[in-house]
């Protein structure tokens, strides 16, 4: 190999390790700058025990009585969200409660979840 074929072949090897971030995808990334980094809106179901304290704080907090069962994790919007799936008197709920605490939405069993402002799940754009 000549040295010039040599040069070219290791700055196309830079520039490929440049451009794929030079390992594994957000390796060496702190948790939450990995989750920026991730796909928007990409559901991921995770571990109840994986999810930070404060954050099942703040919906136990939101939601007296809240026993959690589920939770999944995504971004909305560039933010880091928690949803915390579970029953309190008998009744569903889905808590939303972003990194640092604070909750964002709250959605009961059979509330109006259609997005149009009235009180049935009806959508009244059809």
């Amino acid at each position: 190999m000549t040295p010039n074929t040599c040069l070219a072949l290791a700055a196309t090897l830079l520039l490929a390790a440049a451009c794929s971030g030079g390992g594994p995808a957000n390796a060496g990334q702190h948790p939450l700058t990995a989750a920026a980094n991730a796909r928007p809106d990409q559901d991921e179901k995770i571990a109840l025990d994986a999810v930070p304290q404060n954050v099942k704080d703040a919906a136990v907090s939101a939601v007296p009585g809240l026993v959690l069962s589920a939770a999944e994790k995504e971004i909305e919007k560039g933010v880091l969200v928690y949803s915390l799936a579970g029953t309190a008197a008998g009744v569903a709920y889905e808590v939303e409660v972003t990194a640092d605490g604070k909750v964002t939405e709250i959605e009961k069993e059979g509330a109006d979840d259609d997005d149009d402002n009235d009180k049935d799940d009806t959508d009244d754009d059809k």
